[in-house]
């Protein structure tokens, strides 16, 4: 009965007219009429829907022997409608009105053994309803799905699609809906994406959703039909509105990315909240995403945090992984590494490459956990298996660098190929340098050239910083000083922190470019806020020597303590120097030995070689000739002139050593071989020596 021609008022009439039948028709036998009633209250036909009143006339209907009551009765229990869900006695209304023929009720008792895993009982009462003279196209479609899952029947998807198609043929828009699913995409058929597109338009003009959005891909991207987006869009639009979720999400990631729309965020997240409130995890990240990002507006952390909790309880990966970086970051949130580990082994132990490697670095670092290399380790090769890039290359590090001395240079250029393969710059440029310093590999200096220019055409700035330093040198290309300059520019631009002082250096000594110390400072500035010692060293110098600025001790003795602080031997000397000879700090002889003895102790000859001057001479410490003997020692075996002469003259005068003549002028012609001035005076007999010479 079709009410959509009643009046207000007809309405009215109904609603009165049903009352007072009603009253009539209780206790009677009017087994048809009651179910009528029935299914008005049930389809809200002329009264206000009511499941308990639609339960009740057709329970009247049913104890009459109503076989359509009698189903309609066990669809109510079964589906709770109305009443508290029983499946038993669900059940026994079905069989009632089965065992009359009812095809619809032997139907829904087929599929209640189904679900209990009776698939001969299923079998045998789709079946019945197939046979009946009004056949049910579920029942149908039901032994088709047998057939497709090899349930009550050997899988036989030939004899599937017959069972699909008789249903389809009955109008069964499921029915149309599988069998296109199954052109699609060739499965139980041969692919035929035309046969695909006519199954889904027979079931997209019966208004099924997952058909028009399935029909809405064909007309995407050409496939069994003309390419038509507009036609896409409208299909995909149309399944939507009904509710789809696959759709209102799609539809929202076509909004946001632009994809065959004009790009329009706030569409897009209309689509991905109407997904998101059905409970779509995709549609929760997505604008998760969208909040954290800023896209099309301000950035929102706390509700990008929001949408990704809400997904990430669902069990979205990739949801589980962001908020374990939104904790580790602490953006919009206090950082938590535990919490930033607890979400990142979530989504880890769901495969998630990403979270992997996460989980790897927070064990190396002791972030969140205590250190552990060999768990550390692990987890980056669980990521690397898997394909990500940087764990690949960092299993290339943990190979190359290993702490244990146990370097495997071949095993490392394994995983940086497979990392490098997929364009990753890091290991690129790392085979570079296995390729250029002959690591695991013969040294190719031309091959190491290769890898560099493919790091540096993606601007990883050590590889254009190698370059340059090839080209400087001749290695694997011609000697040439200007393309040099020009890639130590470009490397110094991507923030090679080694670049931006090579060109400090090159301003400051007038090499290759003109002169210009305050060019030179501003990059050793540069190099410096990163970190680079020598920079820090430079700047200390300039400021020492008054170049391109007023000459300034106090400054220059502040940037070379923050050189010497990060453990730069040099600047340890220097630092020494300035405490030694009072320049910019009070003369302090204990604080320049202290400086003189770090420096040595990393090998500095002229720290060596400064310690013995100091103990010599008693200043700082007391006089002792067998230590400066010691310590001439050490910096003259380096090939330090000075240190050579003065370990000279102690053996000639017997201080602190046994006097020998022969090995006095053994290390006096050694120095003298160097240039030094009163050692060659000394060889040549035009001056004598009375002390140590610096």
């Amino acid at each position: 009965m079709s009410t959509c021609t009643i009046t207000l008022v007809e309405n009215i009439n109904v609603k009165t007219n049903c009352h007072s039948h009603n009253n009539n028709m209780r206790g009677q036998r009017y087994p048809t009429s009651q179910n009528n009633v029935g299914r008005m209250y049930e389809n809200g036909e002329g009264v206000p829907q009511n499941y308990p009143k639609d339960l009740e006339w057709c329970l009247e209907a049913a104890r009459h022997g109503n076989v359509a009551a009698q189903n309609i009765v066990g669809v109510l229990y079964r589906d709770g409608k109305g009443v508290e869900r029983n499946y038993s006695t669900a059940r026994e209304w079905f069989v009632k009105a089965a065992y009359q023929g009812h095809s619809e009720a032997q139907c829904n008792l087929g599929r209640m053994y189904y679900l209990d895993g009776d698939y001969s009982k299923a079998v045998e009462w789709f079946i019945a309803a197939s046979k009946s003279k009004d056949p049910y196209a579920e029942a149908l479609f039901n032994i088709g799905s047998m057939y497709c899952e090899g349930r009550g029947y050997q899988q036989n998807f030939s004899k599937a699609m017959n069972w699909y198609k008789k249903a389809a043929d009955l109008g069964y828009a499921k029915a149309q809906l599988i069998i296109g699913v199954m052109y699609d995409r060739g499965e139980g058929v041969d692919q035929d994406h035309i046969e695909a597109a006519d199954w889904y338009s027979c079931a997209a003009i019966q208004g099924c959703a997952m058909a028009q959005y399935n029909l809405g891909f064909l007309y995407r991207y050409g496939r069994g039909v003309d390419q038509n987006n507009s036609k896409a869009l409208e299909l995909f639009t149309g399944a939507a509105k009904q509710g789809l979720v696959e759709a209102q999400y799609y539809l929202g990631v076509m909004y946001q990315n632009g994809d065959t729309v004009t790009r329009n965020i706030s569409r897009a997240m209309s689509w991905y909240l109407k997904a998101a409130d059905q409970g779509s995890s995709d549609a929760k990240f997505s604008l998760g995403m969208i909040h954290e990002t800023g896209d099309g507006d301000a950035e929102d952390y706390q509700m990008a945090k929001k949408w990704y909790l809400e997904a990430a309880h669902l069990g979205h990966v990739a949801a589980q992984y962001e908020i374990g970086t939104i904790y580790f970051r602490g953006k919009g949130v206090a950082q938590n590494h535990q919490m930033a580990m607890e979400w990142y082994k979530k989504a880890a132990g769901q495969g998630h490459a990403a979270a992997q490697y996460c989980v790897g670095d927070m064990y190396s670092n002791g972030h969140g956990v205590s250190k552990n290399t060999f768990e550390a380790a692990e987890w980056y090769l669980m990521s690397a298996e898997q394909g990500y890039a940087p764990a690949q290359r960092t299993m290339g590090d943990l190979f190359l660098f290993d702490k244990d001395d146990h370097n495997d240079s071949s095993e490392a250029m394994g995983w940086y190929l497979k990392a490098a393969s997929q364009g990753d710059a890091y290991a690129q440029c790392k085979l570079g340098l296995l390729f250029y310093d002959g690591k695991g590999v013969p040294k190719d200096y031309r091959e190491a050239k290769e890898w560099f220019f493919k790091a540096a055409n993606q601007g990883h700035a050590d590889a254009l910083w190698n370059i340059g330093q090839m080209c400087e040198n001749g290695q694997g290309v011609v000697e040439d000083h200007e393309s040099a300059i020009q890639w130590f520019l470009k490397a110094a631009e991507h923030g090679c922190a080694d670049a931006q002082c090579r060109i400090g250096d090159m301003y400051c000594t007038g090499e290759g470019v003109p002169q210009d110390y305050r060019k030179a400072m501003e990059w050793f500035v540069r190099a410096a806020d990163q970190g680079q010692t020598d920079a820090m060293c430079n700047i200390g110098a300039m400021y020492f020597a008054g170049n391109g600025v007023l000459q300034d001790y106090q400054k220059s003795m502040k940037s070379y303590l923050k050189a010497a602080d990060k453990g730069h031997a040099a600047a340890q000397f220097v630092v020494g120097g300035m405490y030694h000879h009072g320049s910019g700090v009070p003369k302090d002889y204990k604080k320049a030995m202290e400086w003189y003895i770090k420096a040595a102790k990393q090998g500095d000859i002229s720290s060596q070689y400064t310690i013995g001057v100091m103990c010599q001479e008693g200043n700082g410490v007391p006089q002792d000739d067998q230590k400066a003997a010691e310590c001439f020692q050490r910096a003259a075996s380096q090939g330090h002139a000075a240190a050579q002469w003065s370990l000279g003259l102690m053996y000639k005068r017997g201080q602190g050593v046994s006097r020998d003549i022969k090995i006095a002028k053994a290390w006096i012609k050694k120095a003298a071989d160097q240039g030094h001035d009163a050692a060659r005076a000394y060889i040549s007999g035009s001056n004598t020596a009375t002390g140590a010479s610096t």
